[in-house]
């Protein structure tokens, strides 16, 4: 899998249910298949996207998951 780009999306009941720790564990096994890791950067800085809730009616969470895969796009 190397060289190959990844990024993660982490789902929660709440706004603060874990996502991070949960998107921390996902990258990790990515770089240890010697992936290229890429979060959703500026704005909100998080490891990957996160949602909570029901995904539809997160618009902040669908942010971050469309800033991922924008992220994602450029590589």
């Amino acid at each position: 899998m190397s060289g190959k780009i990844g990024g993660a999306i982490a789902c929660a009941n709440f706004r603060n249910g874990g996502q991070e720790t949960t998107l921390q564990n996902l990258q990790t096994s990515l770089l240890q298949l010697n992936y290229q890791v890429v979060s959703d950067g500026p704005h909100y800085c998080h490891s990957g996207g996160t949602i909570f809730g029901e995904a539809s009616k997160d618009i902040w969470g669908l942010e971050t998951v469309n800033n991922l895969a924008n992220n994602i796009g450029t590589y």
